[in-house]
């Protein structure tokens, strides 16, 4: 019964390390150290930089991390939306993996 498990184990083991490849260091900008500031105390910046959101979706994704405890002020986050949605949107060249949409509330 366990003769698939290290196949199993060594399968997503990959999976989850695999997505390093996929990662990407965030692109030059003004609001570039803001959204590594301000994102990366909870949480590495990756988990942004390897998804595609339009500026409603990022904004959808910033509201809610400050209902979670983010600290940004409005003209912080409106700041860190639109570097996302510039460098993280769904028609951006970043290497990051396109998202189904963020269903508001969620």
């Amino acid at each position: 019964m366990l003769n698939g498990f290290p196949v199993v184990v060594a399968g997503f083991t990959a999976i989850c390390f695999s997505t390093g490849s996929l990662a990407q260091t965030p692109p030059e900008d003004p609001a570039k150290d803001l959204f590594t500031q301000r994102c990366s105390v909870c949480h590495e910046v990756t988990n942004a930089t390897t998804k595609h959101h339009s500026s409603d979706e990022w904004r959808a994704v910033i509201q809610r991390m400050v209902e979670h405890g983010a600290v940004a002020d409005d003209k912080e986050q409106a700041a860190i939306i639109a570097y996302l949605a510039k460098n993280y949107g769904p028609d951006s060249a970043s290497t990051a993996i396109p998202q189904p949409p963020i269903a508001a509330g969620h």
